[in-house]
C-alpha cells in the first residue's frame, strides 16, 4: 500500500515518527506519519533514512549532520521533510 513502517532506535528522528528516542526503542512498528503519497523506496543510514514516493519527491528524516539530509542545514528532523532542491522526478529510482 506504500506506506513505510519503522521501528528500533530513534535516537536522532530516524523512524520518522515526530520525536527523538534518547532511551529505549520502538519495539512494534509504526507507519511514518506525513508523506502524502504512495512511497516507492526506502534507504536507511545509521542515522537517517530517505524515502522517494512515486510522484518522485524524496522525504528525509533523522540526524542532519553534515548536510546528509538535503535541506540545506544540519539540523534534525524526527518527522518526513521533502527534500525542495530535487522535486519531482519520475526517474528517481534509488537514494542512498
Amino acid at each position: 500500500d506504500g506506506v513505510v513502517y519503522t521501528f528500533g532506535r530513534g535516537n536522532f528522528g530516524q523512524l520518522g515518527l515526530g520525536t527523538t528516542m534518547l532511551t529505549g526503542s520502538q519495539l512494534i512498528p509504526r507507519p511514518v506519519v506525513g508523506i502524502d503519497r504512495k512511497c516507492l523506496f526506502v534507504a536507511c543510514g545509521w542515522y537517517h533514512t530517505a524515502v522517494v514516493t512515486d510522484e518522485g519527491s524524496v522525504y528525509t528524516f533523522g540526524a542532519g549532520e553534515y548536510g546528509r539530509l538535503g535541506h540545506g542545514d544540519e539540523a534534525n528532523h524526527a518527522q518526513p521533510t521533502r527534500v525542495a532542491n530535487i522535486g519531482n522526478s519520475k526517474h528517481l529510482t534509488l537514494v542512498a
